[in-house]
């Protein structure tokens, strides 16, 4: 029924501010398609004998929802899905195949990868940013079952991180082209190897594999790459605490280290924004330097600004970062109960890649939440994802135990008990997740929809404009439009990135008749749909701080200082002061 609802649903014409509010129905049609087919899944795991066929088919719906979710903005007829980054991502692209060499790029696997698959299939640039997120993500699913096998854990406890890991809970790290995110989806690949390596070192496969990966995330992203060195050397010091008789893990581990170290120090760009944008803002943070501003420190102020209702925060948090705190939270509890364990003894559940598990997720959670207080470099969520990654396999083992234990010590029904609870969770996260996969409003976000119209509007604008005049811009960014068609390398006149690029507050109208009389000389002012329903539909509690209303674009078409050069109904050119 969801497909049907979704495929005879027209596509998207113009910018919609919300995937989610085109297929309604739909959306939730799969989101409790998903729900029974994880909650079916639950009760196969939970059975004395546990069937492989029964898995499978309770997998299939579930993989499809997934498809759906994540392939939702080329169902939808997207152009291109996201407008910042995303399009500067795809100027790289442009740049390695006029130039064929890569220049100016910190992270250049990404881009190779999509002109690969460019060159093989003949599809447009434009489309890799709807194809590559939504392949890796799937990957990633596989990935993380393919770590949990080399787990020392049991078939119950695989399964339920297999259930766990299908639910799109990466936010944008699942849907958008950029190095980061999909360094992130196949990071437990090196997490597989470094396990696989633990088990049986004699095993030369796993070391070369593992020694190209370590080297493939430096030309992916910097600040996965120094994560991904932050895991080896976890696992170093966890197996030195349990075995210390273990010199050749440990020295190859180093010498894993060294080797990708030395190629980020040789790839200069990499070692740059290494040193400049990650280390030095981290550093900045610990030696409480007042000049670094926190990411806390920033949303405090905005909330101060507006006068946010608590209730009305309350929700937004909930809606914007609910997975996260939920299972933050319920990792939180799994490593007091595994510390009860050590504390009584207990080892039956406690081995070294547990250990291992449990100190990465709570070194990146407390490293997370340091970034949060003290730095604003880049989004504490980019540090905090990877704690996701581990909390995955942290809850179904520390639960899993327990529900034997209750099992064979309680009156109680044990499997009810934590059916029960289990189904309650995966609803719950499922639910965050799902609806917050995609920017939209209801989080106080934009969807980062291109639409086709803004893209060829840009190109005729870039074809025949005048490039001795300044740009002015709202709901659209001249730049990366600019990236996304020449590419970041050439002539950029005045095609601004910085500064301010907007229109005064309300067009100047409050101060003077018309806009061009409190500008100096001739300006470009694009305006799109976006633009325009911009405060109404991300910030409709607050008029009184809105910049521009309806009212201040109605009195463009009477200002005799403005006059417009082009429009295609969804963007528009106007000329001020000509």
């Amino acid at each position: 029924m969801a497909l049907i609802i979704i495929w005879q649903t027209t596509p998207a014409e113009g910018y919609e501010f919300s995937i989610y509010e085109a297929y309604p129905n739909g959306i939730f049609l799969i989101f409790l398609t998903f729900v029974i087919g994880l909650t079916i899944l639950l009760l196969i795991i939970f059975q004395e004998n546990i069937s492989k066929i029964q898995i499978i088919l309770a997998l299939l719906p579930i993989l499809l929802c997934d498809i759906i979710m994540l392939f939702l903005p080329t169902i939808r007829g997207y152009y291109i899905y996201g407008d910042g980054d995303i399009l500067s991502h795809i100027g790289h692209m442009i740049d390695i195949q006029k130039f064929h060499f890569i220049i100016d790029n910190r992270y250049p696997m990404d881009h190779i990868l999509g002109n690969i698959i460019v060159y093989f299939t003949g599809i447009t640039n434009a489309k890799i940013s709807l194809i590559i997120p939504p392949l890796f993500s799937l990957i990633m699913v596989l990935l993380i079952y393919i770590f949990a096998n080399e787990l020392h854990i049991g078939k119950r406890e695989k399964l339920l991180v297999l259930a766990l890991a299908t639910i799109p809970m990466f936010g944008t790290s699942n849907v958008l082209f950029f190095p980061n995110g999909q360094a992130f989806c196949i990071f437990t690949l090196g997490m597989y190897l470094l396990l696989k390596i633990f088990h049986n070192i004699n095993t030369w496969q796993p070391c070369v594999l593992l020694t190209i990966f370590t080297i493939s995330l430096v030309f992916f992203h910097p600040l996965v790459f120094i994560v991904f060195l932050m895991v080896i050397g976890a696992l170093i010091s966890v197996i030195y605490l349990h075995d210390k008789a273990q010199y050749s893990i440990q020295w190859f581990y180093f010498s894993t280290i060294a080797i990708g170290l030395l190629f980020f120090v040789i790839w200069s760009d990499s070692l740059n924004l290494g040193v400049n944008n990650i280390l030095e803002p981290i550093l900045n943070g610990f030696l409480n330097n007042i000049e670094t501003n926190s990411e806390l420190v920033g949303y405090s102020q905005k909330v101060s600004n507006i006068n946010l209702d608590y209730t009305y925060l309350g929700k937004l948090i909930f809606k914007t970062y609910g997975q996260y705190i939920l299972l933050g939270t319920i990792s939180i509890i799994c490593i007091a109960l595994m510390g009860f364990l050590i504390i009584k003894k207990n080892f039956l559940i406690i081995n070294t890649d547990l250990v291992f598990i449990g100190v990465g997720f709570l070194f990146f959670s407390i490293f997370s939440i340091f970034l949060l207080f003290k730095s604003g470099a880049f989004g504490f969520l980019r540090v905090y994802k990877f704690a996701q990654l581990f909390s995955i396999i942290l809850i179904p083992t520390t639960l899993i135990f327990y529900y034997k234990q209750l099992k064979l010590h309680s009156k109680f029904n044990a499997r009810t008990i934590y059916l029960f609870f289990a189904i309650i969770f995966v609803v719950t996260l499922t639910y965050f997740s799902f609806f917050n996969l995609h920017l939209s409003p209801s989080i106080n976000g934009l969807n980062q929809q291109v639409p086709q119209s803004y893209y060829s509007g840009m190109e005729k604008f870039y074809e025949h404009r005048n490039t001795q005049f300044k740009i002015m811009e709202f709901g659209i960014s001249q730049r990366r439009y600019y990236h996304a068609m020449f590419g970041q390398i050439g002539l950029q006149q005045n095609v601004r990135w910085y500064g301010v690029l907007s229109p005064p507050d309300h067009f100047n109208y409050q101060k003077y008749p018309t806009l061009g009389q409190g500008l100096i000389g001739t300006e470009y002012f694009i305006l799109t749909s976006k633009g325009i329903e911009f405060y109404p539909k991300l910030y409709p509690e607050f008029k009184n701080k809105w910049r521009y209303n309806p009212n201040d674009f109605e009195r463009i078409d009477q200002d005799t200082s403005i006059k417009k050069v082009y429009s295609n109904d969804n963007l528009l050119v106007f000329l001020i002061n000509d």
